[in-house]
């Protein structure tokens, strides 16, 4: 019997079980990784997909896919055959990674061949993609940076800049050795935080912070197809509403991957 240093794994709070099982997997001799048995969850929803890669895990109304280490996760929808349609549906988790919804995809999907043709909707490491695949090119629809459709206020990159060097002066200050050398540096952040800083308005480069591991980053998604018709909603804002080239009828999928790696399927 394999012993396992668990601790070396670090799990975290936001981890499914399966994700868990699946870094387990990993740390496992080749010859004991079929002993692992991932959590199915309702069998009755279970039974309507094709587990192509990962490991799938059905709660109520969620989905939780686990992709494959230093790969993806894919599932397939049994018999679907969807023509006009309209899709409700919540990425959830983190910002890094991504998570791709397929529609009217022909053709199957494995570790050597693409789907032929499709629509998709993909959160890719916090922006969101909208492609269609026809006769082998893909085509971007739409595309949007989540950091900055939430951003209301945008901060421009000299102007973060001056707030990082304020609060520095300031920190000294409190840590200073005397009151005199403490009023300085807290009249030198003061000076800073009033100094002139260009602006986004200005055509300032906007400052968009690196993205974190443990950073939430859930969005609620709306896709209506109907003929050549397409309207995207996301978190209650219409943002693309255009024409496009119509696609038979197809089959449903839905993909995961960690970060950096890409939509495989595409």
């Amino acid at each position: 019997m394999t012993r396992l240093h668990l601790t070396r794994l670090q799990p975290q709070a936001w981890w499914y079980t399966n994700h868990l099982l699946m870094r387990v997997k990993d740390d496992l001799p080749a010859k004991e990784q079929k002993q692992i048995k991932f959590l199915k969850g309702s069998q009755r929803r279970c039974k309507k997909w094709q587990l192509v890669k990962g490991a799938a895990e059905f709660k109520q109304n969620l989905i939780a896919l686990t992709s494959e280490s230093e790969s993806n996760g894919l599932l397939t929808l049994k018999k679907a055959k969807v023509g006009d349609c309209k899709l409700n549906c919540e990425f959830l988790g983190n910002k890094i990674g991504q998570q791709t919804v397929y529609l009217k995809n022909q053709g199957t999907a494995s570790g050597k061949h693409n789907f032929s043709s499709y629509l998709s909707l993909s959160l890719e490491n916090n922006i969101l993609y909208l492609w269609q695949k026809q006769g082998g090119a893909i085509k971007t629809l739409y595309k949007v940076d989540m950091f900055k459709l939430e951003d209301d206020k945008p901060v421009s990159v000299p102007e973060d800049k001056r707030a990082v060097l304020s609060s520095e002066l300031n920190v000294r200050g409190r840590f200073a050795q005397n009151s005199t050398t403490a009023a300085l540096y807290k009249l030198k952040a003061f000076k800073k935080k009033r100094q002139k800083a260009k602006s986004v308005k200005e055509e300032a480069k906007e400052y968009v912070p690196e993205i974190q591991l443990q950073d939430p980053g859930d969005v609620k998604a709306e896709l209506t197809v109907k003929g050549s018709s397409l309207t995207l909603t996301v978190n209650g804002q219409k943002l693309c509403q255009r024409q496009i080239k119509e696609q038979a009828a197809g089959g449903v999928a839905l993909e995961s991957g960690l970060w950096p790696k890409p939509a495989q399927y595409r």
